[in-house]
Formats: structure tokens, C-alpha cells, sequence
């Protein structure tokens, strides 16, 4: 996956798609979804799929928390539900990705079929005869983003069968707007991670009140209401209430 050169009109469109996702919201729907739409064009793509992978490893399954597809027709998104279903390694890119290359959180990684598996393991695949032939596309590319241990923010890309595969130069179009997106999903919020009843309490708490009235508010033990507000702490980051408050007087919760 070596460098390639690439063309000055393609990386002003390069950097001009990453202003634009920039302007719509990093990291969220709307601003994938052009994303994706944006990349079909440039990249020469018939569909595209943004993804949330939180069973990234291999024999993992099932682990798309969030997907953003575009150009999918019902044949197609078998093929991805396929690879859902049977774990991202069901597709011989990533089990190549994952076998070979690993990366490390933060760490982008882009590349095409050509780079990672054999012509005859990607037409000997399962999922290339079963799903991807009969559903008439092949070739592939995708960059992913390690988030941690088995987690990832991806997108692929997969042109019409008998067109031309992917060159190095779409693989570098695609690692130059990766690096310059960072995160493809929002980050849950610190408010998100919480258990409903706890985000109960931290409203309460955010109106000044003590463990006491906590705790007489939701009708729950004083020592409850203490370990609510511990979790509450941790998971925004901060030491004390007045941190807290403070966060919430900047509108930063």
C-alpha cells in the first residue's frame, strides 16, 4: 500500500469534499451522506457504505452498530447485510486487513483488493461468488480508522462488474479525505453513555441540588444517589460538581 501520485485536480476535489462534510456537521448523518454520494462520483463507484464497527476482528460478528449506504438496490444490500451477519472478515479486504495489518487506534488504513489479496482468493471467495457476482459489482477499496481493540469507523466502495479495478490514485483520493475527516460517527455523548435512571439524577444535580434532594427527588437511597452522581462525574470527565456546573454554564454538556 505504497504511495501514488495524485492528480492536482483531484486532490483540490479532495479538499474541497473534506470543507464541505466540514460545514454539514463532522460525523453525522447528513454530512456522510454526502460524503458517500460525493466519493461515488469521484472515485468512480456504483455503491458506498459508511459504518460503525464494533466487532472488528476476526470470527467477529454482527458488529455494525451504525451504517450509511448509498446506492444500494434490495440485491445489493444483501450483499451487505452478508457481511454484517457473518463478520467484516466474511469480506476477503478486511480479513486481509486484519490478518496483516492490524493498526492501532487513530491510525488510518486505506487500500484496494489488488493491494491485499490474491486474484485467485478474492474470486474464490464466498462472498465474491455467493453476494458480489450475482449482484453484479466487484472491485473494492475502503479505509477504516482503528477507534479501539475491535472498534472501527470505515467506508468501502464497489464498482459495476467489468469495470476497471481500483488504481492507486483512488486509493490515495480516499486516504487524503479520511485523514482530513478524522471520525465518520459522532462520538456518543457523555449525557448518552449514561443508564436513564442516572440521567434522571443528572438532570436533578444540574439544578444545584444536593445527594439529599437527589435522592428524594427520584425516590431512591441516599447511597445510590452518591454512586449516580460518581458515574456522572466519570462519565463527563470531571472531579466535582462545580466542574460539572461549570460545563453546563458553557453549554458544553
Amino acid at each position: 500500500m505504497g504511495e501514488a501520485c495524485i492528480r492536482v485536480h483531484r486532490v483540490r476535489a479532495a479538499v474541497s469534499l473534506v470543507g464541505e462534510v466540514g460545514e454539514i456537521g463532522r460525523g453525522t448523518e447528513a454530512a456522510r451522506r454526502h460524503l458517500l454520494e460525493e466519493l461515488l462520483r469521484l472515485l468512480g463507484a456504483v455503491i458506498g457504505a459508511a459504518v460503525h464497527d464494533t466487532s472488528y476482528g476476526l470470527g467477529l460478528k454482527a458488529g455494525i452498530a451504525e451504517a450509511t449506504l448509498t446506492g444500494f438496490d434490495r440485491q445489493l444490500l444483501d450483499v451487505f447485510q452478508a457481511h454484517h451477519t457473518r463478520g467484516s472478515d466474511f469480506n476477503p479486504f478486511h480479513g486481509a486487513v486484519m490478518r496483516r495489518l492490524g493498526g492501532v487506534p487513530g491510525e488510518v488504513l486505506t487500500g484496494t483488493n489488488g493491494d491485499l489479496v490474491a486474484g485467485r482468493d478474492w474470486d474464490a471467495s464466498v462472498w465474491i461468488n455467493d453476494y458480489v457476482r450475482p449482484a453484479r459489482i466487484d472491485h473494492f477499496v475502503g479505509t477504516l480508522r482503528k477507534m479501539g481493540e475491535a472498534t472501527c469507523h470505515g467506508c468501502g466502495f464497489m464498482r459495476a462488474a467489468g469495470d476497471r479495478p481500483f488504481s492507486e490514485e483512488d486509493r490515495e483520493v480516499l486516504h487524503l479525505v479520511h485523514l482530513g475527516i478524522g471520525r465518520l460517527f459522532e462520538a456518543p455523548s457523555p449525557r448518552a453513555r449514561l443508564a436513564p435512571r442516572v440521567r434522571e439524577a443528572l438532570d436533578v444535580l444540574l439544578s444545584g441540588a444536593t445527594d439529599k434532594e437527589i435522592a428524594a427527588q427520584l425516590g431512591i437511597g441516599l447511597h445510590t444517589a452518591r454512586q449516580y452522581v460518581k458515574a456522572i462525574l466519570l462519565a463527563h470527565g470531571v472531579a466535582s460538581r462545580s466542574q460539572l456546573l461549570a460545563r453546563a454554564a458553557e453549554r458544553r454538556l
